[in-house]
């Protein structure tokens, strides 16, 4: 099992920041990869624990992840990939939370990510993890703070 982490400053209230973090239907429509994304099954709003969400990015790759856990209070999510074309991963569980930076109301935010991959793909799975939140960290905070995200 390998770990990798990504986090970042977003220059907006920590309220603003998980209101879409914390949505696990909607959060991934503001970033700019993603084509398409909905909560299978008829479940709706910012998902119930269990909920999976199917996300289609450009590339044509389809991710599918499922909640495991919403802590409104701690301002966390946890959820995991339970199917993924062109990802060399077997398991995939993330944890994304948003803290409030109170002297300067700003907000961290970190994901953590715990993977399973043969040793030849690890690193190269890690890249992809880092490179894949890097940018949506960058969306987020565009998303927030509403500028323009770059490509």
């Amino acid at each position: 099992m390998a770990t990798t982490e990504v986090s970042a400053v977003v220059d907006a209230p920590v309220d603003d920041v998980w209101r879409v973090l914390g949505d696990f239907g909607a959060m991934p429509t503001c970033l700019t990869a993603v084509v398409d994304c909905r909560l299978e099954g008829g479940a709706v709003g910012r998902g119930p624990v269990g909920a999976v969400r199917a996300i289609t990015v450009r590339s044509g790759a389809v991710v599918r992840e499922r909640l495991l856990g919403h802590d409104e209070v701690r301002r966390s999510v946890r959820y995991e990939i339970v199917g993924a074309n062109r990802f060399p991963v077997r398991s995939y569980r993330v944890q994304a939370g948003a803290w409030a930076v109170t002297s300067t109301g700003q907000t961290f935010v970190r994901l953590a990510v715990d993977f399973d991959a043969d040793a030849a793909d690890e690193p190269v799975a890690a890249e992809m993890i880092t490179a894949n939140y890097d940018v949506l960290l960058r969306d987020l905070a565009a998303h927030v703070t509403g500028t323009p995200a770059r490509p």
